[in-house]
């Protein structure tokens, strides 16, 4: 059975769920949000999507295999 194993660390509900961005008002907008601080959070659920989809896909072929 391969394994594969993942170094980076993984966000969890929880991790989404407590989440909270830099705000501040512009003139445009008065609930701007600090665009580096969403872009790097979203890296990381970028990051943990595709760590879950590979996972589920080997998995899933692991069933079929038996």
């Amino acid at each position: 059975m391969r394994r594969v194993v993942f170094a980076a660390r993984l966000l969890t509900p929880r991790d989404v769920r407590c989440r909270t961005f830099t705000a501040y008002a512009s003139f445009f907008r008065p609930d701007a949000y600090d665009a580096d601080e969403v872009d790097e959070f979203m890296d990381e659920a970028e990051t943990t999507i595709t760590v879950l989809c590979r996972e589920i896909l080997e998995l899933r072929r692991q069933v079929a295999c038996g």
